[in-house]
């Protein structure tokens, strides 16, 4: 390599390294913080609803929560009508996804829905990352839906009660493996309208809104099953927690040891 092309790249390289240092700040017509099912959907739906520039902010590498990261591919979509179990009716992004996660089956293991789940009749592995990935990547590649993973929502500023700006540090994980690294500087992003996708609302929470938890009341819509006032003796929540792992046959015995404690 000759020595002026040699010390154009050093340049380069050293001016890419102080400019990734530096604090990013994003500009956003939508911001969307969790990458979760709903936060993918979010997502898919802007674009195609033609919103130019969307940020989706994730606080690990995986797409897709539940199904994918959390480990619980059994998506719980019973419900009983007329004394009858039947699953609630599929539409939109979701019937897509599971459209995805049956072909994925059928490729794999030669069945749409193998198993035998007894909440839900779908099944998937944390593969479904990657039908996540594949969800998104269109609008990644089209350059509509921009995708920063590893951060976490840390300040949340406020104008004219709108979020006008949110800043993010990097998640523990992330952290620990980009340390001394300048793509651990922080980022910050100003949106026209921000989602909320996070499992524990950090936006919510860190711009001081007012938000509300379990069913709405009685005297709101007039529900027949709804609670007439929010105390501990009713019932708040919205569903009960359900933990439906997909567990595959080993072939042979592979209990997991009692622990010590």
């Amino acid at each position: 390599m000759k020595l002026p092309t040699l010390l154009a790249l050093i340049v380069s390289i050293f001016a890419s390294s102080l400019q990734a240092a530096e604090p990013a700040t994003l500009e956003a017509d939508l911001l969307i913080v969790g990458g979760n099912e709903s936060g993918c959907a979010a997502a898919v739906q802007a674009a195609r609803l033609g919103v130019k520039k969307i940020v989706l902010v994730n606080d690990i590498d995986w797409l897709g929560g539940q199904f994918s990261a959390e480990g619980v591919g059994c998506p719980d979509e019973w419900t009983t009508v007329n004394g009858r179990r039947v699953n609630f009716p599929r539409s939109g992004i979701y019937s897509e996804v599971i459209d995805r996660i049956r072909a994925h089956n059928s490729q794999t293991y030669g069945l749409p829905t193998p198993g035998n789940a007894y909440c839900g009749t779908e099944t998937i592995e944390p593969a479904a990352a990657k039908i996540f990935e594949e969800l998104v990547k269109p609008y990644v590649d089209a350059g509509v839906l921009r995708i920063e993973r590893g951060w976490q929502a840390a300040e949340v500023r406020v104008e004219k009660n709108r979020v006008a700006e949110v800043s993010f540090v990097r998640s523990s994980g992330f952290a620990s493996r980009l340390r001394n690294s300048p793509s651990a500087s922080p980022l910050t992003v100003r949106p026209k309208l921000t989602l909320d996708s996070s499992d524990w609302g950090d936006v919510i929470r860190l711009s001081g809104a007012k938000y509300g938890a379990g069913a709405d009341l009685k005297s709101r819509f007039g529900e027949a099953s709804a609670p007439a006032t929010y105390d501990d003796a009713d019932q708040q929540e919205m569903n009960p927690l359900s933990w439906c792992l997909v567990l595959r046959e080993a072939g042979k015995d592979s209990t997991i040891p009692k622990p010590a404690i």
